[in-house]
């Protein structure tokens, strides 16, 4: 799974930018733990905003 500092080393990368912005690696654990925890209240949700490759690097 990438993090923040993936995307940010040498300079932002287009492909790993989107918003909100990736998150640090420990925030991931801690919602790993949180989604692995059996708990009703978390489940999927997303939002598919797909650009062309030529798009995010123009």
């Amino acid at each position: 799974m990438f993090n923040r500092n993936h995307m940010l080393v040498g300079g932002i990368r287009p492909h790993l930018f989107c918003l909100p912005i990736l998150k640090r690696s420990t925030h991931q654990e801690a919602l790993r733990q949180a989604v692995a925890s059996g708990s009703e209240r978390f489940f999927l949700g997303t939002d598919s905003a797909p650009h062309a490759k030529h798009r995010k690097e123009s």
